[in-house]
């Protein structure tokens, strides 16, 4: 309105004035026409806020109201459903029937499998006992695997003087709180004593009772070793079980120089000068001239001797591998 009135009204009114300055004064007046008063500018009308607390709210719907009523069914269309119905429940109970059935199945086959793999575990665990205790069978099993019973063990070996002396007069101080370690050293002790201060004439009944015992355990050596399989005594050896010294009768008969020179090694006399560095070769040089000093004759009979042993040796050790294999 006021650029209106400045182009319009003002022009008009103001039409006597220079032209130069009604040009400007016209330019002011629309630099100003931006800036509207309540007078200039029209009114526009803004809604009112609304108060919630006056606010309507929607009416809801009456309980009495009701959704639209359906169709009524016919009777064969409700004889169609329940039809459909109870086909449904006995197809659903087939079916967990069947379920049931592939189910049980299942696990009798489950179980029959089980059944087996125990009985074929117990009768492999059965055939490998039998033919760890089987006296032949064993045989054939590998050194390490061998097993060995008791009564494949070894007699215990005879006790000695000393050991005889320990078990008769061995007894721990009575009426004493010490602990049992140091009651055993104090008896020790003085039975080591006792021992030392005991002269040849009272451990002479000792001496004996330990040679019988010694006679004993070397004859029950020799039957040991005429009963028990070699190889069973290979096992025993490589198990790292004590095995006693074997009798010559079990041993590899020794050549007869070997022998020989076994025979006579420690009879050779050393001279007294010599360096103990070289009795072994004195020695050993000694009792080759010694055998070379022997008539044919002696070897002869020597290596008899030694062809005999050998022979039995040999057949001792096939009459075993025939154990063996048997």
């Amino acid at each position: 309105m006021l650029s209106y009135l400045a182009t319009r009204v003002f022009s008009r009114a103001y039409a006597p004035i220079s032209s130069s300055a009604a040009l400007l004064l016209t330019a002011n007046a629309r630099q100003h026409g931006v800036a509207r008063t309540f007078l200039t500018s029209a009114s526009v009308a803004t809604p009112a806020a609304k108060d919630p607390k006056t606010e309507t709210k929607p009416k809801p719907k009456s309980k009495t109201e009701s959704a639209p009523r359906a169709k009524r069914r016919t009777s064969a269309q409700v004889k169609a459903d329940n039809l459909t119905k109870k086909r449904e429940r006995a197809a659903a109970a087939r079916a967990k029937a069947k379920a049931a059935k592939e189910k049980a199945k299942e696990k009798t086959k489950e179980h029959e499998k089980e059944k087996t793999r125990k009985a074929k575990e117990l009768a492999r665990k059965k055939a490998q006992e039998a033919k760890l205790t089987d006296p032949v069978a064993r045989l054939k099993l590998p050194l390490k695997k061998l097993k060995i019973t008791k009564e494949d063990l070894p007699p215990k070996s005879s006790p000695n003087m000393y050991n005889l002396f320990i078990q008769k007069s061995f007894k721990l101080p009575e009426g004493d709180d010490a602990p049992l370690k140091e009651r055993f050293e104090q008896a020790s002790k003085a039975l080591g004593q006792r021992w030392a201060q005991m002269d040849e004439a009272s451990k002479q009944p000792l001496r004996e009772e330990a040679q019988r015992l010694r006679q004993e355990y070397e004859k029950q050596v020799f039957e040991w070793y005429s009963k028990t399989n070699p190889r069973v005594v290979q096992a025993m050896r490589v198990q790292g079980v004590s095995v006693p010294i074997a009798p010559t009768e079990f041993k590899r008969p020794q050549a007869p120089y070997l022998k020989f020179h076994l025979e006579h090694h420690g009879s050779v006399e050393v001279p007294a000068d010599l360096d103990p560095r070289l009795h072994l070769g004195y020695r050993a040089k000694k009792t080759g001239e010694m055998w070379r000093a022997l008539s044919e004759e002696e070897k002869a009979r020597a290596q008899a001797e030694y062809t005999k042993e050998l022979d039995e040796f040999r057949k001792r050790q096939q009459q075993s591998r025939v154990e063996t294999n048997a």
